[in-house]
């Protein structure tokens, strides 16, 4: 089951975010729903079209992928079964995040279907070393691509973005 939270975004069966956490999901809510990360994220879905067969339905705004996407937490100890994943999903998961000893190239996110976990380095903002700081606005936006059905094939275009996805709608410089 599922409910909305005030933060704006609806969270998913494993959404056990701290205070902080809400507060940043809030903060980087409003900035996705400003008219500028909106006009361009819309323009983005236009230009990738329809994402192809077996995918998504073909979103066209932004309000349906928010409406459909469920922000969850992840926890190393959760399981494939608990992330409504694959063991194979979940394996990679635990490859590009639970096996590495470095904050550099680890994932900030993961998205099946229109679930979309949030990894706990997603939230971290106020390092004293600059590169460690995240964008969690641009890691959930980068996320919502894959809600929108564009999914591993699609990965290096919306990593392309990054820049505008920085410059329309999170305005800062933490990594995504």
């Amino acid at each position: 089951m599922t409910e909305p939270q005030n933060s704006g975004f609806t969270f998913g069966a494993n959404a056990n975010f701290s205070e902080d956490e809400k507060q940043q999901l809030t903060a980087a809510f409003n900035k996705i729903t400003t008219d500028e990360c909106r006009g361009w994220f819309e323009k983005r879905l236009a230009e990738f079209g329809p994402p192809g067969p077996g995918a998504a339905p073909y979103y066209q705004s932004l309000d349906a992928v928010l409406g459909d996407a469920k922000i969850n937490k992840y926890e190393v100890s959760l399981t494939a079964e608990q992330m409504g994943i694959s063991d194979e999903s979940r394996k990679k998961v635990a490859k590009n995040y639970d096996n590495k000893w470095t904050s550099l190239n680890v994932a900030n996110g993961y998205t099946n279907g229109t679930r979309v976990w949030l990894m706990p380095v997603a939230f971290w903002n106020n390092s004293t070393i600059p590169y460690n700081d995240r964008d969690l606005t641009g890691i959930i936006i980068h996320e919502l691509f894959h809600v929108a059905g564009y999914g591993d094939d699609f990965e290096s275009r919306i990593k392309e973005l990054t820049p505008e996805i920085k410059r329309h709608c999170s305005k800062t410089t933490g990594n995504i």
